[in-house]
């Protein structure tokens, strides 16, 4: 009886963290900006192509460390340039 109980509350649990986050999705499409979601899809760009240089840095090699360096860099400045500009 426990066992049900428990996979009735799980999925009422998923049905809620769902409806919530799609709550939240129409929300930010019916009040945010075109404008501002292109920065942050930009921004979400950013942090994508920093971890994947990290994780690129750290399972092929460091040998050109200096253009990773380089590149990190470049991402987390373009992200972290990118936050003043949507206010």
């Amino acid at each position: 009886m426990s066992k049900k109980s428990t996979n009735q509350e799980d999925k009422s649990d998923t049905q809620t963290l769902s409806s919530a986050f799609q709550e939240i999705l129409d929300a930010y499409k019916k009040q945010t900006p075109i404008s501002l979601r292109l920065m942050d899809l930009y921004m979400i760009f950013c942090v994508i192509l920093g971890v994947s240089q990290f994780v690129y840095c750290f399972t092929i090699g460091t040998y050109p460390y200096n253009a990773f360096l380089a590149g990190f860099g470049s991402s987390v400045a373009s992200f972290v340039l990118t936050d003043p500009a949507q206010k």
